[in-house]
């Protein structure tokens, strides 16, 4: 199983010899953090419920998005991820709501495949927010050592 594609790339950062390790550790923490935001929002606008039930059934609400079309079954997502099915499946019917990290990150990067259009939408809405941020940062307040 070849490792996910890093989440900036999400960003058109394709240079990443000019990117340090910790840079490259802690830009994708940010796009984690700030992508799990995007889609939650985008969920909850669908969905219409509260932020707690969104929390467990976030990762439902992707599987779901992924095999929508019909291009993937749960068994080709669970083969695409590299992990045994009853995973998939424990997390499709919400009784597994918290799984590995490296299994949350293929199933956004198959997410985002399944679902292009809205990762540009989502591409667009983090680099504006990060953006906004940036404006009012204060350098000296976190310096990272390289």
């Amino acid at each position: 199983m070849a490792a996910p594609e890093p989440l900036y790339r999400l960003l058109n950062i394709h240079r990443e010899e000019k990117i340090s390790g910790k840079t490259r550790h802690l830009l994708e923490a940010t796009l984690i953090s700030e992508l799990i935001t995007e889609l939650k929002q985008y969920h909850s606008e669908k969905s219409q419920g509260d932020n707690y039930m969104l929390d467990m059934q976030f990762l439902r609400f992707i599987i779901r998005d992924i095999i929508t079309d019909g291009e993937y079954t749960l068994e080709g997502i669970a083969r695409y991820t590299g992990v045994h099915p009853d995973l998939i499946y424990d997390i499709a019917g919400g009784i597994n709501s918290s799984p590995t990290l490296p299994l949350f990150h293929r199933l956004i990067e198959l997410h985002r495949r399944a679902c292009p259009m809205l990762y540009n939408q989502v591409r667009e809405n983090i680099i504006s927010r990060l953006s906004d941020n940036a404006s009012g940062a204060k350098p000296e307040a976190c310096v990272m050592s390289a």
